[in-house]
């Protein structure tokens, strides 16, 4: 299991609500990062190069 989590979001998204209910669910902690969707932050640029969008589930060990 990944020693951490970080959720790449924008709250009113349906689909990382999706996200933080399957994590709530599963009682995992994880770190919550809200991201500027006028400025991406250079790790979901980086985590999602093609798309640019998110969600974005970083698992890091």
């Amino acid at each position: 299991m990944a020693d951490e989590i970080i959720l790449l979001d924008f709250w009113p998204s349906m689909f990382g609500l999706r996200v933080r209910v399957a994590l709530a669910e599963k009682g995992l902690k994880y770190e919550y990062r809200q991201e500027d969707l006028r400025n991406k932050s250079p790790l979901l640029l980086e985590m999602n190069p093609v798309r640019k969008k998110i969600p974005v589930l970083v698992l890091k060990k």
